[in-house]
């Protein structure tokens, strides 16, 4: 347990930080299988802080934002899998990133 110390007042953290907007309560909690966050999830639900009827999901893929939003480039780059230059890799990244926040609000 002393060894998950620190590490779990810095997992519970971000759960306690939730925005006063945010009127829903969370369904599922996405982790990857680091055992301070198990630990730190299951206190916060002995304290009353997250709802009991949260799921804990320790799935390496679905944690990353990033992994989940390289598909997109993916299909932009097809089957070679790189670009010629840095300015053609800059410029589409640039333009994916605009994207993504015009959609986003």
């Amino acid at each position: 347990m002393q060894k998950y110390a620190p590490e779990l007042d810095k997992n519970t953290r971000w759960y306690r930080q939730v925005p006063v907007w945010q009127t829903r309560s969370w369904r599922v909690i996405n982790t990857d299988k680091a055992p301070a966050l198990a630990k730190a999830i299951s206190e916060l639900k002995a304290e009353g802080i997250c709802p009991q009827t949260v799921e804990h999901r320790q799935v390496k893929y679905l944690n990353n934002v990033l992994e989940g939003d390289h598909g997109q480039l993916k299909r932009i780059l097809g089957p070679k899998g790189a670009f010629k230059n840095r300015i053609s890799a800059y410029r589409t990244l640039k333009g994916m990133e605009a994207v993504h926040s015009l959609r986003k609000g």
